[in-house]
């Protein structure tokens, strides 16, 4: 199922990169709309970043982390910062637990990422000196972020914290 969907999800992105350059190329005047494609853009090329990191496609985690480099440009509520952790994780590139793993995940936290702000919790909770912070802070800040956006889109805490695990491959 994996490499099922590496073939349309590289189709979608060349489209993309060739959509990308050709406005550039066009210098389009920066209207609403100009904003609106970039957005969908950014919006697209996270989504597809996600995709490869998630399925674990490792020939293709250079492309994810372009991907991820060009929706930094956009506003993406931690997400880029999240996955450019994980990434890094899986590619070897970053250590688990290391400063600039945190320094990623306190910076996806800032912005009310889910998934960093459970990740930091657990860190805080196995190696409190790592964080400078006690666990309860980051598990009240989830609570926090989770009571403001009543959109319900918001996880439960526990059910992010297994979500992390299995994405970083902790033990139980």
């Amino acid at each position: 199922m994996r490499k099922s969907l590496i073939k349309p999800t590289l189709s979608i992105m060349a489209a993309s990169i060739f959509f990308n350059s050709a406005m550039a190329d066009n210098e389009k005047e920066q209207t609403h709309e100009y904003w609106e494609d970039k957005v969908l853009l950014c919006s697209h090329d996270l989504l597809s970043a996600k995709l490869i990191i998630v399925n674990e496609s490792e020939q293709e985690y250079r492309l994810a982390n372009l991907l991820l480099s060009r929706a930094s440009e956009c506003e993406t509520n931690g997400e880029v910062e999240f996955y450019s952790a994980l990434l890094g994780v899986r590619r070897n590139e970053i250590v688990y637990g290391s400063m600039q793993f945190i320094s990623l995940l306190d910076n996806s936290a800032e912005q009310g990422n889910p998934f960093a702000l459970a990740q930091l919790y657990r860190i805080s909770t196995e190696e409190p000196s790592k964080t400078n912070q006690k666990p309860g802070h980051y598990k009240e800040k989830f609570e926090q972020e989770r009571s403001r956006r009543a959109d319900g889109e918001y996880p439960d805490f526990a059910t992010t914290l297994e979500i992390t695990r299995k994405m970083f491959g902790l033990a139980e």
